[in-house]
């Protein structure tokens, strides 16, 4: 449900050709913010999170656990790894796997959880250890998760990845929330 690459630059492409000045690779500090809303009539910042975020969860590195951006970035680099993605998530629903625990409630998250789905999940379940209505995802991408049939346990933080005998994931132990003070603009959950 992402555009292809071709169609993304295609789309860039006719952007830029409305006279766009774009400029890459910038360390975003005071100075050369500065700058840029000096020699520029707007500024519109593009920051995206290219590596994993580790939570330091014990058995996060577990074999089964999958970096959702590495998941993301295979699929756009590579439309053929799709189906091979699909093809391991059917074979773990045929041998009776439950698949798909995401951990998170950005759009990011959001991403993982359909893609996903769409390649056969028989169930997938977001953890968010905040509530719903304070996940950083856009709300269209929270409701498309839903209504594609993920299910979002809001208020319940990851405590550790549990591995079988044979060291690879088979469960996630979580801690129900409630929500505490505000922090940082938002209401931060703590411990039930």
């Amino acid at each position: 449900y992402r555009l292809p690459r071709e169609r993304l630059q295609a789309e860039i492409d006719w952007i830029m050709s409305a006279g766009i000045d774009v400029e890459l690779d910038h360390s975003v500090n005071g100075e050369e913010l500065a700058r840029l809303r000096d020699e520029f009539d707007a500024v519109y910042l593009a920051i995206g999170a290219h590596s994993d975020k580790k939570l330091g969860l014990p058995g996060e590195e577990a074999p089964g656990v999958e970096s959702a951006v590495k998941m993301l970035r295979a699929i756009g680099d590579d439309f053929d790894v799709v189906s091979k993605v699909c093809d391991v998530i059917k074979k773990c629903t045929d041998m009776g796997v439950q698949m798909g625990v995401v951990i998170g409630g950005g759009n990011v998250a959001m991403d993982v959880a359909r893609s996903a789905v769409r390649c056969g999940a028989e169930k997938v379940s977001i953890v968010y250890r905040r509530r719903i209505c304070d996940m950083t995802a856009q709300d269209a991408e929270i409701a498309g998760a839903q209504a594609e049939g993920c299910e979002v346990l809001e208020l319940t933080a990851p405590l550790a990845i549990e591995t079988g005998e044979d060291g690879r994931v088979n469960g996630l132990r979580v801690q129900p929330q409630i929500i505490g003070e505000p922090r940082r603009g938002r209401p931060a959950p703590r411990a039930a």
